[in-house]
């Protein structure tokens, strides 16, 4: 299987639940703290995300992390993006090493069936724009950009 989640478009979801190894909430938290370098340098490279989201969840005295993102491209290819990019894969590693089951960004294929595992795809999924590519909206914000200083000037 090539493809996890659901389509629109040109925009795929997915939608991942993974188990936190016990007495790891506190440090999963600090992964994901926004001023902390890991949790904002983890997805800046990537050009293909257009959304992603982490929460930690507290259910029936067990903690899971919901992982959200939306991308554009295919499965595979979003993947090998995030362990091929060395400082994405150990941006990943910080924060997901806190999951039961991680097998690391160093064999691919094992990190593929991680996700495929832990995946469950959204029940109703939307796109603004199905067919824009993040390329496209920075394009698209680069035009307005441009035209408001012109006319800004005139």
């Amino acid at each position: 299987m090539s493809h996890v989640g659901k389509i629109v478009g040109r925009v795929n979801e997915i939608t991942t639940v993974s188990k936190l190894k016990h007495g790891h909430v506190e440090i999963a938290r600090l992964a994901l703290d926004n001023s902390a370098p890991i949790a904002l340098r983890v997805l800046a490279d990537i050009e293909t995300i257009h959304y992603a989201c982490w929460v930690i969840l507290p259910m029936n005295g067990e903690h899971y992390l919901l992982f959200v993102s939306n991308y554009t491209g295919t499965f595979d290819k979003y993947i090998d993006d995030f362990a091929t990019t060395l400082k994405l894969g150990l941006g990943l590693d910080a924060i997901w090493w806190n999951c039961e089951g991680w097998p690391g960004v160093e064999n691919v294929e094992r990190l593929k069936n991680f996700i495929r595992e832990t995946t469950t795809s959204a029940d109703l999924f939307y796109s603004a724009y199905p067919q824009a590519t993040v390329r496209d909206v920075l394009k698209g914000l680069k035009a307005v950009n441009a035209v408001t200083a012109f006319f800004e000037l005139n």
